[in-house]
């Protein structure tokens, strides 16, 4: 820093602070502001407060409100500490202060820390003084409202509930005490008195919005609530939060001072929710399956235990509801709406406060950790998610660094249900694309094969079923296929389907070029393939979706004998859906066009080519180049193969190919030591090699027997995927197969 500006405050910056409070000087002001850090914020905030407080006159307290309207940003940016909030807070409240000035100092009222509730009940008790400010009363109650989450305790403004209700007809106020009641609610607060002045309130008052609410709320308690209808309110949403900007100040406040990096954002266990267009419609329950007596004892009120979760220990509310296999057996039979609402309430509350507002002396995360491990175990029974447990994975994955509970981020991810592509992309893709790009191998195959399991979850469905539910049009929501949260019929879930597997093919290549071709990252790529080419023959899924040819040509020319074995058994997989595809109905098989299928074709083609007709760089299907590889390129290999003496067309065969040769070899060997022959092969077998080793005294066996012994050789070494392929497509191996049957039969009927 220079010496001018070290001597920055200058005579006019002197006036400019003698003009604002004549009472208190604060030389170089400006240049603190500006210099102001994380370390050093509380020493000028203190130093500007000192002095402050409630019992000054008028005149003094517009002085310290002109000084603190100097740092409203390092307040915004930096918050308050508890001693800082406190005298701020008295300031606000007291009568000296002009309500307009109190008015802008509200949204500064920034905690770096929870806060008592003792500040909410002051607020609450403002609505019983007489002469007011109802404005300042709202604003207050705005705040609190944004602030609800960082209370360190509600237990005493909730015994304040008849008061806030008392004053529902105060018309300035209402939406923010609406808003209140709604955090505050639990069932013992659903009297059929409220009910009944929530319904007359309504029916008197023309904004009536948020009191339709909450009683829409009461209903989730009590079902038989009766709820009126404004069609001038429909589609409107209520209780969304009134100041967003100090819910937003308050998330990076918290950020800043706890090192927390999780994503905030207050107020999601009860967030913001639209007025129905009509009633919404119920779901069928289950039939008795049996009309045999029950004993009592086996009778467990699981609404109760729901409706009451919230006063049990949290031990006791986890293992009452999420570990409890006697309530999850129950629950799924009966899958009651207002269960599942409170249900969901309650863990996403639980959930997202500890991930918000964690101990700071729980360095682990120990005890989110073990809440995770109990949701885990939860829907790993349940086979599907609660709609609150998927809410809250999608706000934690936009902030997720990738190791923080890994498997069990990985594992919930496999039970989100199917939707719409684009808002899974943007929900859960995109910001696990982010994280595959730049982790390790370990990480990227772990991802891949937990696309791998959430597909399978997809795929298990009652696909067929689920259309024709939608094609007879009975029903809005199928919760049949997906029993909590159910599936929606304006949704074409095989387009969903295709795109995800596009979206993993793609990041299955990066992945392989990335990594060069690691095993790990080649085993994942191909366990979500071989779970792809048998969907359609094996589970509801109509759709054949094919890799692309970079995945199906970087695996089968890899040295790995593992990799070039599985992409066969891939693709005779998808050979034998393809077959399976024309003995399907109309309306429930693959709709692929013919270039579809020739794009196959030519997978199929090129590889039978390499491995058995010794022809791997002639054209392929339809005179298209061998592998998708230009004109050029083959010209270059086949100068490189000549230059070597190696005959351009065996390089990717069985007896040749780099994965395959040393097997060929050790197979060669075997027979070698068989026979006791004096003469030892020295080069990859060919049919010529062959025939000079028999005139030299070497093995004596004919090119075509020798490739069928080594497929079995191959098949008993693991590499079924080479065998069944080849079985499958070549004429001369399919006779062969089918001549030993015909003699293995007549051998039986002989015998």
């Amino acid at each position: 820093m220079s010496s001018s500006d070290e001597n920055y405050t200058s005579e006019s910056d002197k006036d400019d602070e003698l003009n604002d409070n004549a009472h208190i000087v604060i030389p170089g002001l400006r240049k603190k502001i500006r210099e102001t850090t994380k370390d050093n914020v509380d020493d000028l905030i203190r130093e500007i407060m000192a002095g402050m407080n409630s019992d000054l006159n008028t005149y003094r307290l517009q002085n310290y409100f002109k000084l603190l309207k100097k740092i409203f940003p390092l307040i915004k940016e930096y918050g308050l500490s508890e001693t800082q909030f406190n005298a701020l807070f008295e300031v606000i409240m007291s009568r000296n202060l002009p309500s307009s000035s109190a008015k802008i100092l509200i949204p500064y009222l920034l905690p770096r820390s929870k806060i008592s509730d003792e500040y909410i009940i002051r607020i609450i008790g403002r609505l019983s003084r007489k002469g007011v400010d109802m404005s300042m009363v709202a604003d207050l109650l705005k705040w609190t409202v944004a602030v609800y989450d960082i209370i360190e305790r509600k237990d005493r403004i909730r015994k304040l509930y008849p008061v806030l209700f008392h004053c529902l007809p105060y018309a300035s106020v209402r939406p923010y005490i609406c808003h209140l009641l709604y955090y505050l609610t639990r069932k013992e607060q659903v009297t059929s008195y409220r009910v009944k002045r929530l319904n007359e309130l309504v029916e008197s008052e023309r904004n009536n919005a948020e009191m339709i609410g909450l009683l829409l709320y009461y209903q989730t308690f009590v079902p038989n609530i009766t709820v009126p209808y404004n069609v001038r309110l429909v589609n409107i949403f209520v209780f969304k939060n009134p100041r967003a900007d100090v819910t937003t100040d308050l998330t990076n406040i918290h950020t800043l001072w706890s090192s927390n990096e999780i994503e905030l954002a207050l107020d999601l266990h009860k967030s913001d929710f639209q007025l129905p267009a009509r009633k919404k419609p119920r779901k069928s329950k289950s039939k008795n399956l049996s009309k045999e007596p029950i004993r009592a004892l086996d009778i467990i009120d699981i609404t109760r235990i729901a409706n009451n979760v919230e006063n049990f220990e949290i031990s006791e509310q986890f293992h009452a509801v999420l570990e409890n296999r006697r309530l999850q057996h129950i629950l799924l039979c009966d899958p009651n709406d207002n269960v599942i609402d409170r249900l969901s309430y309650w863990i996403t509350q639980k959930i997202m406060d500890l991930m918000r507002w964690s101990n700071i002396k729980d360095v682990g995360k120990r005890e989110l950790h073990e809440m995770m491990a109990m949701l885990v175990r939860f829907t790993r029974f349940t086979k599907t998610q609660l709609p609150a447990i998927e809410y809250v994975l999608f706000k934690y994955l936009k902030t997720w660094n990738g190791f923080e509970f890994q498997d069990e981020i990985f594992e919930l991810i496999t039970y989100i249900k199917p939707g719409d592509y684009k808002e899974l992309y943007y929900q859960v893709l995109k910001p696990l694309y982010s994280l595959f790009i730049i982790s390790d191998v370990e990480w990227k195959s772990k991802l891949v094969l937990c696309y791998t399991e959430w597909l399978k979850n997809w795929a298990l469905l009652d696909w067929n079923r689920h259309v024709k539910m939608g094609s007879e049009g009975h029903m809005d929501i199928d919760y049949i296929t997906n029993i909590f949260s159910g599936l929606s019929f304006d949704i074409n879930y095989f387009k969903t389907i295709q795109k995800l597997v596009e979206h993993v093919d793609r990041i299955c290549v990066m992945g392989l070029l990335a990594e060069n071709d690691h095993p790990l990252m080649q085993h994942a790529c191909l366990t979500f393939f071989e779970l792809v080419s048998t969907i359609s023959l094996q589970d509801d899924v109509p759709d054949i979706i094919i890799p692309a040819a970079a995945l199906v040509h970087r695996t089968f020319f890899s040295t790995s004998a593992m990799a070039m074995s599985r992409i066969c058994s891939i693709i005779n997989r998808y050979k034998l859906a393809f077959e399976e595809n024309e003995n399907k109905t109309d309306d429930w098989m693959s709709k692929h066009n013919p270039v579809y299928l020739d794009h196959f074709n030519t997978y199929l083609m090129d590889i039978c080519n390499a491995l058995w007709r010794n022809l791997a760089l002639t054209n392929s299907y339809q005179d298209a180049s061998a592998f998708s590889l230009k004109e050029s390129n083959i010209d270059q290999l086949k100068t490189i193969c000549e230059k070597r003496g190696i005959d351009a067309n065996l390089i990717l065969s069985i007896t040749h190919a780099s994965s395959l040769a040393g097997f060929s070899k050790r197979f060669m060997t075997a027979l070698e030591k068989g026979e006791k022959v004096q003469v030892i092969h020295q080069k990859p077998i060919t049919a010529d090699y062959l025939k000079q080793l028999e005139e030299e005294g070497g093995v004596s066996i004919d090119y075509f027997d020798y490739r069928v012994g080594f497929l079995d050789y191959l098949k008993s070494k693991g590499f079924a995927g080479i065998y069944d392929l080849l079985y499958a497509c070549m004429t001369s191996l399919i006779k062969l197969k089918r001549n030993e049957s015909m003699s293995s039969s007549q051998t039986s009927v002989i015998i």
